[in-house]
């Protein structure tokens, strides 16, 4: 399956990219993938393909805003950034006139997922959450550290490039945010309350990031979260263990 469409779309009076793939069962809702702290469309490589012939669904990808190609806000970025670009997805839905999708988010995609889930409720049919974070680990801290070193010494920032139009801005907005005092106590578990839809909540075992303790408070708070810890995984699961993410995904859809 090939990538049907691409272009921009205009949320927020900023220009976002996107790109989207048929799905062979058009009355099903949608999935919309919202990508992690370093992502763009392109960082999702052949899963967005994959997802829609797998399900069946249409899928939808767009770079946030400073990402891949879009562009970026004025101004440095917020320690709220996560509520601010999670209350943005009914904008980003609206110019793809659709009325409701499943959210599927890695990471950092994954937590706006959980906001836009709890912020607006009757847009969202379910959450497919990749390594979903609600509190700041002392892991993630000590990863961003690693990451830094990677960044300024080896060729992860040539890497990154070919995905971004402004590779310093993306790296530096996320680790000056993650790394400041102000975001040490940002927590979002209050928002749980809010999370009625059905969850599939992914792990990998060896995620360089986050443990297994986010996804145990998301169990705990929210009644109908299915979990899936994956060995032999680290932060990418769709990227790690394809085929396990893939048919977890079918199975779940299904259900619903």
């Amino acid at each position: 399956m090939f990538m049907d469409a691409c272009g921009f779309i205009v949320v927020d009076s900023i220009r976002l990219e996107y790109q989207r793939w048929a799905g062979a069962q058009t009355a099903k809702p949608p999935i919309m993938l919202i990508h992690e702290a370093l992502g763009s469309v392109s960082i999702w490589r052949d899963f967005p393909a994959a997802l829609a012939q797998r399900t069946g669904h249409e899928v939808i990808a767009w770079s946030r805003q400073g990402h891949g190609g879009s562009g970026r806000p004025a101004g440095p970025r917020s320690s709220d950034y996560l509520a601010q670009e999670a209350a943005l997805v009914p904008q980003v839905m609206d110019a793809f006139s659709v009325p409701k999708a499943h959210l599927f988010g890695h990471s950092d995609g994954a937590t706006m997922a959980i906001l836009a889930g709890a912020l607006f409720p009757e847009r969202v049919a379910s959450l497919i959450l990749e390594a979903p974070h609600v509190n700041v680990e002392q892991k993630a801290l000590d990863g961003i550290g690693v990451a830094r070193q990677a960044y300024e010494t080896t060729d992860l920032a040539k890497k990154l490039k070919r995905h971004h139009q402004d590779v310093e801005h993306v790296f530096w907005s996320w680790h000056d945010v993650w790394l400041s005092s102000s975001f040490r106590d940002w927590n979002i578990e209050e928002c749980l309350a809010g999370i009625k839809m059905p969850v599939l909540a992914i792990q990998g075992v060896q995620d360089e990031y986050f443990s297994m303790a986010q996804v145990d408070l998301i169990v705990a708070n929210t009644p109908y979260t299915q979990r899936l810890e994956i060995e032999n995984c680290g932060h990418s699961p769709h990227r790690d263990q394809l085929e396990v993410v893939l048919q977890a995904t079918v199975v779940f859809l299904a259900s619903q």
